[in-house]
């Protein structure tokens, strides 16, 4: 028997259109309505949840946003710090400078002129706070912080660090602001304001023996010497920095291969050094063996043997050994 067409209806090739008149406008207003009534409540709950958290746990919270460069919701738990704490409180002043942190480093929308002026309040309101030394550092840095196409003052700059210093001599933000200008001094190459720095920074080292610094500032003298043209001197410099570093390996900043390599690399070409160079690049191989440079650390001390070798027999080293080669 033959089936009925009835039976397997055959299914369109394109879906029915709706009824005329009929529409999804209403259907997309109520969804719309609802999840938005469903988001401020939950926003509600979790900022009435927020704020039950114990003020010192939330700005934990809150930094913990900040280095995970989640500066929205950061400044927004700064915030209700603020608002939870009394204004002459140490928390209250750190959730000040957290959320002055937060417009200031953003990625985008960065609110350079808000961040100055909540750094400049803990200045003036707060000056006794350990939170005021960080907030004048923090000033002067965002003005060295502008984008890499601007022409900076750094003159300018390195008085205003100098400052810093100054007026918070007995501060780990007053010691880190001598380190920024005597990065400036140092990187401008006059041999009358390379003179004047070692002054500043022996100065600095007997009003601060021990200080957290001290690798980089003797770096940073090291730099001073190689413009004056006193080789020997950098040397003793550079190796003073990675004793320094050796004591204290929590030193910011500071990386040891490259003060490895650039003090065996200044002994063997710019000091005659061949002793000093044979012992950093010798060390660098031994602590660094997989880095890149380690290669180039090989290679000197072969040439370094070939020269030593022929000096001892009363030959003239071969020039290309005595070439300075690309660091």
């Amino acid at each position: 028997m033959a089936s009925s067409p009835c039976e397997y209806p055959r299914l369109p090739v394109s879906p029915p259109l709706p009824a005329r008149g009929r529409t999804a406008g209403p259907v997309i207003v109520v969804l719309i309505f609802g999840g938005t009534i469903l988001f401020l409540w939950w926003s509600a709950v979790h900022s009435g949840l927020e704020k039950a958290v114990p003020p010192e746990e939330l700005l934990g919270k809150a930094w913990e946003a900040f280095r995970q460069i989640e500066f929205e919701k950061a400044a927004r738990l700064f915030q209700i710090v603020e608002s939870s704490t009394p204004e002459d409180s140490e928390t209250h002043i750190e959730a000040i400078y957290g959320e002055a942190s937060c417009a200031n480093h953003r990625r985008s929308g960065r609110d350079l002129k808000r961040a100055l002026a909540l750094y400049e309040a803990i200045q003036k309101q707060h000056p006794a706070s350990l939170w005021a030394p960080w907030a004048a550092l923090a000033a002067v840095r965002a003005s060295h912080l502008e984008p890499s196409d601007l022409e900076l003052p750094y003159k300018k700059l390195s008085s205003k660090y100098v400052k810093v210093y100054q007026e918070h001599p007995n501060t780990p933000a007053g010691e880190e602001a001598f380190l920024y200008h005597c990065r400036i001094i140092a990187s401008l190459g006059s041999r009358e304001e390379a003179s004047k720095l070692l002054r500043e920074i022996d100065d600095f080292l007997s009003r601060h023996p021990g200080a957290v610094y001290q690798p980089l500032l003797d770096a940073m003298a090291a730099e001073c010497y190689h413009i004056l043209g006193r080789e020997d001197d950098r040397i003793e410099a550079m190796a003073r920095s990675i004793a320094a570093f050796e004591r204290d390996p929590t030193v910011p900043f500071y990386e040891l291969s490259s003060a490895y390599w650039n003090v065996a690399y200044a002994a063997e070409f710019e000091a005659g050094n061949f002793a000093v160079a044979r012992k950093y690049y010798e060390l660098f191989l031994k602590e660094f063996p997989n880095e890149d440079r380690a290669f180039g650390c090989r290679q000197a001390l072969a040439r370094i043997d070939r020269v030593e070798k022929a000096l001892r027999e009363g030959k003239q080293p071969e020039a290309e050994w005595l070439a300075v080669p690309c660091q």
